[in-house]
């Protein structure tokens, strides 16, 4: 089950900065484009955010990819790389919506809860899980750090990035109902696709029109076996919501060290996040922010 996290008293206009994949310690974090979108969180009157994970790079020893070479120099050990990351976070901390855990965050599980008793405690952020649901009211947005490789198979890069979008919706559409935004991490990818309009010949009367329309949310009602209650509950067709992935602000490597992106051949990744705009309590566009 997901983490579920209710949020009363949001404003109609607001924007939602999403990001994840920071990897804070790692000599291929990108500090500079990190403060840069905190600074633009900071100013923005409209301005929340939340985060999908991963904000360190914390390799244990014993990892097959820790080598401490490739770790800023200033912050050698996990516990200092999330008190710097902390530090980075706390002059938007009013500003946060949620704080999630990726896999590098599930990895060091067994030697504690560092989100939780680094981060989010100490500056009162609300924390999620792997998966989280957040409620605003007319806005509810569920994310997934994400575990997948995304596919790369297409020879032409256009078919390539229709492949990509569809693998996206088909991987989270399951995973929630009545999610108006969709998220996704770990793939350090800048990844959108919004609602799909749909073209229908209708009739009404004595004429036949043609229009344009997204498929609106559905009433569904269930029965409860054991009291016999009835629940309605709504539900979101999978092509009438927004999904997006997150990117990253870790790069691909560096000069004077070599990284384990590097060895293993990943492309570059787009440094930045995704702006989420809510107007009049409903969710307008997404759009990447490439730094």
């Amino acid at each position: 089950m997901s983490e579920f996290i209710r949020k009363t008293g949001m404003p109609k206009d607001y924007n939602v900065y999403a990001f994840g994949d920071v990897h804070k310690g790692a000599k291929a974090c990108h500090d500079e484009a990190f403060s840069e979108m905190i600074g633009r969180i900071g100013k923005d009157p409209l301005g929340f955010w939340l985060c999908l994970g991963d904000l360190v790079e914390g390799q244990p020893q014993g990892h097959q990819h820790f080598d401490v070479h490739n770790l800023d120099r200033r912050t050698l050990t996990i516990e200092e790389q999330f008190e710097a990351v902390a530090e980075d976070l706390r002059p938007i901390s009013e500003k946060c919506l949620y704080v999630g855990l990726g896999n590098h965050d599930l990895r060091l599980a067994k030697d504690g809860d560092f989100v939780k008793h680094i981060v989010c405690k100490p500056l009162g952020l609300p924390q999620g899980g792997y998966q989280t649901v957040w409620d605003g009211g007319d806005v509810r947005i569920h994310s997934w750090h994400g575990r997948s490789v995304m596919p790369r198979g297409a020879k032409d890069p256009i078919q390539r990035e229709a492949n990509q979008r569809a693998w996206m919706v088909n991987r989270l559409a399951p995973l929630f109902g009545n999610a108006h935004v969709m998220l996704m991490g770990h793939v350090h990818h800048l990844l959108v696709q919004p609602p799909l309009e749909k073209l229908a010949l209708m009739a009404r009367g004595n004429s036949i029109r043609a229009r344009h329309f997204v498929e609106p949310a559905q009433t569904v009602k269930t029965k409860d076996p054991a009291t016999g209650k009835v629940d309605s509950r709504e539900y979101i067709p999978p092509l009438s919501r927004f999904y997006a992935i997150t990117g990253t602000f870790r790069r691909s490597g560096g000069p004077g060290y070599t990284d384990y992106a590097e060895v293993a051949g990943y492309p570059p990744s787009l440094i930045g996040f995704q702006l989420i705009k809510v107007r009049g309590g409903v969710v307008r566009s997404i759009e990447p922010q490439i730094i």
